[in-house]
């Protein structure tokens, strides 16, 4: 069931998915501006006074800002260039770093049809891991044939609900590990 039609394509929706980290750039944006306004404040007041806490507050919350600032910036450039220019996006860096030639790599639409076929063909979901014939689908694309090892852990998840307490497991994770980098579904 090989579908060219870009509406139904797991990648481009995974890479759509990520505008909604524009709401933590929002909020990575509102703390940004709320403590450096406190720290303008801060800044601007007689300092003949302080003591070393109040210097303290004025450089934390002046470090602070600037890291929530930045944090923010770089959620929301990466959210927009991601889902609004898929060529760009992690997962197309991705995938094509794990062809053979990746300079010489397909333009995005063929690459995320490739996975996108497999996917849609061999796919097998575990929450939003899907593992087909021959790529893995994650945060990041893995072409199972670089794959050097893969680990597993047993693990039991535990839930509480009406007054009960409910075990399932063992639940096996495993771990792909592919030219030094390691990618666990769930973390």
């Amino acid at each position: 069931m090989a579908q060219n039609n870009t509406s139904n394509s797991v990648c481009l929706k995974r890479t759509r998915k990520k505008l909604i980290n524009l709401l933590w750039a929002a909020l990575f944006l509102f703390v940004a501006l709320a403590l450096l306004a406190y720290s303008a404040s801060c800044w601007t007041s007689g300092r003949s006074h302080w003591e070393i806490k109040d210097w303290a507050v004025a450089i934390l919350s002046t470090v602070l800002g600037l890291t929530a600032l930045a944090a923010g910036l770089y959620e929301s450039v990466t959210s927009i260039r991601d889902a609004f220019f898929p060529s760009k996006s992690r997962l197309a860096k991705s995938i094509r770093s794990q062809l053979p030639y990746p300079e010489e790599a397909p333009p995005v639409k063929k690459m995320f049809a490739m996975v996108d076929k497999d996917i849609m063909e061999n796919g097998v979901w575990f929450d939003r891991v899907a593992v087909g014939r021959e790529w893995i689908l994650g945060d990041d694309a893995a072409y199972i044939p670089r794959i050097r090892a893969v680990f597993g852990r047993d693990e039991i998840q535990r839930r509480r609900g009406w007054g009960r307490q409910l075990c399932v497991g063992p639940m096996l994770l495993g771990r792909a590990v592919h030219l030094g980098r390691a990618q666990v579904p769930g973390e």
